[in-house]
């Protein structure tokens, strides 16, 4: 079991400094709260653990092993590997997948997929999920302003 970060005991105003992870629309967003020093060695670890270490072996055998809310390790993209929970799985040996440490939902392939070793617990899942206060929806405009927020939190 992977406990889930709390934001407890800020005050309304307060400052908190963050990191954007994923922008899903203007009522969704991913954070993590700083520093992310942990999360990132925590990263690297897990990385070297499944593409050079014992966690290469960690293959799943079947698509059984893999059910809903079971936690696991994916690869991101060209970014290594990162600690999963599976949504669901898909046709043609897909796995849908929410990447625990960032809050982005994507599919990784079921032959890529490696059960996640215990000793990736030790921290909670860094990916908080939030909404933004007082923005408005501006009818058709939906698309063009989630693109400027990921700008805005991407500088």
């Amino acid at each position: 079991s992977l406990e889930q970060r709390q934001v407890v005991g800020v005050r309304s105003g307060a400052h908190l400094p963050v990191q954007v992870t994923e922008v899903v629309s203007l009522d969704t967003v991913w954070f993590c709260l700083m520093p992310v020093e942990e999360r990132d060695e925590m990263m690297e670890q897990l990385d070297h653990f499944y593409k050079k270490g014992e966690g290469k072996r960690g293959v799943v055998p079947a698509a059984e092993y893999c059910w809903s809310g079971r936690l696991m390790a994916a690869p991101y993209k060209a970014e290594g590997y990162h600690r999963v929970m599976v949504k669901k799985v898909l046709e043609g040996n897909m796995v849908s997948v929410l990447y625990l440490d960032f809050g982005t939902v994507d599919k990784a392939r079921l032959k890529d997929i490696r059960l996640l070793n215990k000793k990736f617990l030790k921290i909670p899942a860094q990916a908080i999920e939030g909404r933004l206060w007082g923005v408005k929806d501006v009818k058709d405009m939906q698309t063009m302003a989630k693109r400027r927020l990921v700008e805005v939190v991407s500088e």
